[in-house]
């Protein structure tokens, strides 16, 4: 092929080329332009009302005795005798015998000063009869002027009564040491730890057993200072206990009896201290109500009148939540927040009676723009089913 050929047929590869090239854009498919689907985020709501709203402050702490005593000896002696109830946990009535130290000892002290008051007695009698006798000899012997106090044996018979009170002083201590040979429990008790037995020797001051008292028990109650401030002063509020055990829930009730007073610098809470009585009976979880005990308390408090109260996942931060107005579109609303619970917050002011609030938890809001899609208030079901039926619902007007 020559030279023009050769550069015939590229001229007419190059506008076949360019043709299809044409023919192709202008048969192109036209592109559908739409506009991006709007996204409205669906939340939960709650209508808020105003109302009187119960505080019940939360606390734990172990039940432990009202009373416990170490009992110890006042005398010395062998332990002679021991109650068969001598052991860890038995229960003893109020002056109850515990055990006995060897008394043979101290009945004789007790005769040896029995005898000492009478030969005391015995003196003081016969100073007596002697200062009588030195009055009329006196009086034979013609003295004119007053005698004296030496000449009628006056210190003589106040030294005889002197020695009548000291050894009746004695025969009391004698007959004191004698009854502290049987040890004795000072109040309805039960034993916690016992530190002798039979056969064992006391020396004064030597431990015997640990007691407490079995009819009180009281549970020490730490709230926060801000708790606190929710518990009238002076009152008597009433406090529920609770312990679980093998899966079961028991309870009882508490009285407050008292206020430790002072502010712990570590925790800045407050102590209360409630008291139980283990043996009242009507619950059959008493035979749990040991020293010891874990237990958690429900403290009542003043009730707080003419707030709000709404769910805690409502609050965002720490004192805002998100409002719906009638277009369904949210904005933030600063509010005051005068307690937190565990469930709830309780408000005081900031929101309107008749207000919705979501309580869905929206990631991204532009406030005063965003708008949402309202599934429920108040748990009610304010969407129309698919078949465009009416909702399931109503909005209620109650408080969330």
């Amino acid at each position: 092929m020559t030279t023009l050929g050769k550069f015939i047929a590229v001229l007419l590869i190059l506008a076949t080329g360019v043709v299809g090239a044409l023919v192709i854009f202008k048969n192109r498919p036209e592109a559908e332009i739409t506009d991006p689907p709007r996204i409205i985020p669906s939340v939960e709501a709650v209508t808020v009302q105003r109302q009187t709203i119960p505080v019940a402050v939360p606390s734990q702490g172990i039940l432990e005795p009202l009373t416990e005593t170490q009992v110890a000896a006042e005398v010395a002696g062998k332990v002679v005798k021991v109650s068969p109830k001598f052991e860890v946990g038995e229960a003893f009535a109020v002056d109850e015998t515990i055990l006995e130290i060897d008394s043979a000892d101290y009945i004789a002290g007790v005769a040896q000063a029995e005898a000492a008051v009478a030969e005391a007695r015995l003196a003081f009698e016969t100073e007596q009869a002697r200062a009588k006798q030195a009055e009329l000899e006196w009086k034979k012997l013609g003295g004119d002027d007053e005698p004296t106090d030496l000449v009628l044996r006056k210190p003589q018979l106040r030294s005889a009564e002197a020695r009548i009170a000291a050894s009746e002083a004695s025969l009391e201590k004698a007959r004191r040491d004698l009854d502290r040979t049987v040890i004795r429990a000072p109040y309805a008790c039960k034993i916690k730890t016992k530190q002798t037995d039979i056969g064992s020797y006391l020396a004064p001051g030597a431990p015997i057993a640990a007691l407490y008292r079995a009819d009180t028990l009281e549970v020490r109650l730490p709230v926060s200072v801000e708790d606190f401030s929710f518990i009238a002063p002076d009152s008597k509020p009433a406090i529920d206990l609770k312990a679980t055990v093998a899966g079961r829930q028991m309870k009882w009730s508490a009285s407050l009896i008292r206020t430790e007073g002072v502010v712990d610098r570590q925790s800045r809470s407050v102590v209360l201290v409630g008291n139980i009585d283990p043996t009242a009976g009507g619950n059959e979880f008493d035979r749990f109500l040991t020293p010891g005990m874990f237990v958690k308390a429900s403290i009542s408090g003043v009730p707080l009148e003419n707030m709000f109260r709404i769910p805690r996942e409502a609050i965002y931060g720490t004192d805002r939540v998100l409002v719906i107005d009638e277009k369904n579109v949210v904005s933030y609303r600063t509010v005051e927040v005068v307690r937190t619970e565990q469930d709830y917050v309780i408000i005081s002011d900031g929101l309107k009676v008749g207000e919705r609030i979501s309580v869905t938890v929206l990631e991204t809001v532009i406030d005063g723009v965003t708008e949402v899609q309202v599934d429920t208030v108040n748990g009610v079901d304010v969407v129309p089913s698919p078949e465009g039926t009416e909702p399931a619902g109503s909005q209620p007007g109650g408080a969330s």
